[in-house]
């Protein structure tokens, strides 16, 4: 049987189709090596589940299942993040070699306007469909959650894996309300980002901000103006989408906690 090594990238048919006939799973594998079989099987439905444990990072070439992103993320919530030393500080002094980014948008102003991109953000809008969406299970979503993003680019679906660091919910001295999550180790870069709503003391405009710091990692660092050119496409489009559901045009379905959770 061939073995895999560790960052190498194996491709097979599973029998059960993970749900669709003929889906095709990616195994990017930095684990102990393993056969391809067995790999495989980790991600193989029985009587109508997954079972095994999944590799750590997974990409397919067919929409995932929910059953397999919940799986997953399942899997995820006992992993470190994915480099050491990651943490809410980390925004305000990068790591050496890390990407600052901040982008957001004027979304309004006024106790609606805030209480509506409040909603948005519960719902991760700013992730935007149909190329991005989030899995976060059910039930209270707070420090130490996990959810998973599903990512869809250049012919693949990636399963980002992160852990949410601290929840912001402030009145005093500027309103506030988000969240700051870093990776989790399976996702393909390295880095921490907060999302949060902004409502200005003097003038009460709300606003949309993003914060991330970032880079990629070793799976993805031989591409990475192609992994860059995908992080400047979220920071485009967030911001947009984030406008439309706050504005209740919301075609950005997540699957995400239920409203309110966050």
């Amino acid at each position: 049987m061939e073995r895999v090594a560790p960052d190498r990238i194996v491709a097979g048919t599973p029998r059960s189709g993970l749900g669709q006939p003929g889906t095709v799973v990616l195994l990017a594998e930095l684990q102990p090596p393993t056969s391809i079989k067995t790999a495989l099987e980790r991600l193989s439905p029985s009587q109508g589940r997954v079972v095994g444990r999944p590799p750590r990072i997974v990409f397919t070439l067919r929409k995932p299942p929910r059953e397999l992103v919940e799986r997953y993320r399942t899997d995820c919530g006992m992993r470190p993040l994915s480099f050491p030393g990651l943490c809410v500080a980390s925004l305000a002094a990068p790591p050496r070699g890390f990407v600052l980014d901040e982008y957001g948008c004027v979304l309004g102003s006024g106790e609606a306007s805030f209480r509506a991109a409040e909603a948005a953000l519960d719902r991760f809008a700013m992730y935007p469909s149909p190329w991005a969406w989030v899995q976060a299970g059910t039930g209270c979503f707070g420090e130490g959650s996990v959810y998973v993003a599903v990512i869809r680019a250049y012919g693949l679906y990636a399963l980002l894996p992160g852990r949410v660091l601290e929840r912001l919910d402030e009145t005093e001295p500027v309103r506030r309300y988000g969240f700051t999550f870093a990776t989790v180790a399976g996702h393909v870069e390295h880095g921490v980002e907060r999302f949060e709503i902004v409502c200005s003391p003097e003038t009460g405009e709300v606003r949309f901000v993003a914060t991330a710091v970032s880079r990629p990692g070793a799976l993805v660092r031989w591409v990475s103006p192609l992994a860059r050119r995908l992080q400047r496409k979220f920071h485009r489009e967030s911001p947009q989408v984030m406008r439309a559901a706050s504005a209740g045009q919301d075609g950005n379905r997540s699957t995400s906690s239920p409203a309110g959770s966050v």
